[in-house]
């Protein structure tokens, strides 16, 4: 032992003494910082954040000396607003101190009616709530009772939990009609006791919007235009959709119809959606589809026109026969039956994947004085396919949700040289979504809501042209949401 202690006391008097850290400056002050790059710096990538702001006003509704005030609401709705992991708060004022009970309940239901075809109603969910109720201790109601509620974010099915859908309601008249609701509401139910002056029970039911906010994963380039030289420098911000143009003459060739969009192909309810379109072929050809023009002199290209809401006949500035107009068809259909009926939700796993086909019946969309015109018709509009499944029984009905405005790009080629020579028409232009449409592209259950882009191309003089009519349609996504950044106004 003494050996050992020997040599442990030599290995502890050998063992180096620790290093002294060296001294350091002190550090130099941050570099300020900016939200916005100054003139000399650029932004290499960018993620758009939408600024929460939480509205002040105050919903309110009363009945039978019972008021109930919503709040987080904006000013001058029809309905409350909820949008996804919301909080239903609020008060109730009851004026009459002789009450037994106070209770709330939300509510979601999904209901589909057919005419002739029957219906169908599902509870998407309940939730209730006792907020007061008469005791040994609390024989008087309060005057005010606060509540918070929270609106669920998912409903229970036979394969699990699923997104809640957002309040969408769709009516279409005729026969069959087609009926779709998907509704919101909130009931304030106090009781009384049963010789009480007033009634037993009072309800006030309240019906409220729920509209779960999203948005593209990408923007719409600002800088798209023109489109001959962004095609070729940034090839990734267009998608190029293609359809052919049959002939139903051996000595007339077909014609290739090229749309191209912004390649994100999901797009905001407030966005617009600019387009191009190019048609592609023999000159004889394209002199069959837009009509023989008459001779003309060289002209420049056009300038870009801004977007219009209200053009429904668009002139070419070329003094040619490439003059079109823009119809609008009429919105009522007739209920269409099929035994396929297109069914291609947007996938849950992934809600940026989509998967579709062409809407079903776009034939019916025709409008009457279309058919009768001998003038070429270049159409594009946002189209919007219900199909629903009751007892069974599939059905679906289209409406238009927005229409495009569309002008000639570029110089018309000249119809006078071989009829044989390859040449091109292009035209671009811009659609976006009407202002009465606050609904996204959602599925659920067996009711799927697509939305499509669609070209309708109509040769003049169709019933005599050797070349058919197109309909090119290519299913796109439509969320809340636009992609760039929402300021909030409290900020400023």
């Amino acid at each position: 032992m003494s050996a050992a202690s020997s040599l442990h006391s030599a290995s502890s008097s050998s063992a180096p003494s620790s290093p002294i850290p060296p001294s350091y400056s002190p550090p130099d002050a941050s570099p300020p910082y900016a939200s916005e790059p100054s003139d000399d710096e650029q932004r290499l990538d960018y993620v758009a954040r939408v600024h929460s702001r939480i509205p002040h006003g105050v919903y309110t509704k009363s009945a039978r000396r019972l008021s109930v005030a919503l709040k987080h609401q904006e000013d001058g709705l029809d309905a409350p607003v909820y949008v996804r992991h919301s909080i239903v708060a609020g008060d109730i004022i009851v004026e009459d101190k002789d009450v037994c009970s106070v209770s709330i309940k939300l509510e979601g239901r999904h209901t589909m009616s057919l005419v002739e075809g029957g219906s169908s109603s599902r509870l998407l969910f309940s939730t209730k709530h006792s907020l007061w109720r008469r005791s040994e201790s609390q024989t008087q109601c309060p005057r005010a009772i606060p509540f918070l509620v929270p609106f669920p974010a998912t409903y229970e099915t036979k394969t699990g939990e699923v997104p809640m859908p957002p309040s969408f309601e769709a009516s279409f008249t005729g026969s069959p009609g087609l009926r779709v609701q998907i509704f919101y509401f909130l009931s304030i139910r106090i009781t009384r006791p049963p010789l009480s002056l007033w009634r037993r029970h009072t309800t006030i039911v309240i019906p409220v919007k729920y509209q779960p906010r999203s948005r593209p994963y990408l923007p719409i380039s600002p800088g798209l235009y023109p489109f001959l030289s962004t095609v070729k420098t940034a090839p990734e911000e267009w998608h190029q959709i293609s359809s052919t143009v049959s002939s139903r003459d051996q000595s007339v060739d077909p014609l290739e119809c090229h749309l191209f969009i912004p390649s994100v192909q999901i797009y905001g309810l407030p966005d617009i959606i600019p387009f191009h379109i190019q048609v592609a072929g023999a000159a004889k050809s394209l002199s069959s589809l837009v009509g023989s023009p008459a001779p003309r002199q060289a002209s420049k290209s056009p300038t870009r026109r801004r977007w219009s809401r209200t053009s429904s006949s668009l002139k070419s500035p070329y003094p040619t026969e490439l003059s079109k107009t823009i119809s609008r068809a009429s919105s009522v259909q007739p209920t269409k039956f099929t035994e396929t009926c297109a069914q291609y939700p947007w996938s849950v796993q992934n809600p940026y994947l989509f998967v579709g086909g062409t809407p079903e019946d776009l034939t019916s969309l025709h409008s009457v004085r279309t058919r009768e015109r001998d003038e070429f018709v270049l159409r594009v509009y946002l189209l919007r396919q219900v199909s629903t499944k009751i007892n069974g029984q599939k059905a679906w009905r289209n409406q238009i949700i927005g229409e495009g405005s569309v002008y000639p790009a570029g110089r018309p080629p000249d119809f006078d040289q071989d009829d044989a020579r390859p040449s091109a028409l292009d035209w671009a232009g811009e659609v976006r979504v009407d202002k009465d449409v606050y609904a996204p592209s959602f599925t659920v259950g067996d009711l799927t809501v697509k939305d499509f882009l669609v070209v309708q191309l109509t040769p003049s003089r169709p019933d005599r042209s050797p070349l058919t009519e197109l309909q090119l349609a290519h299913p796109i996504r439509l969320v809340t949401d636009t992609y760039r950044d929402i300021p909030d106004p409290s900020q400023h």
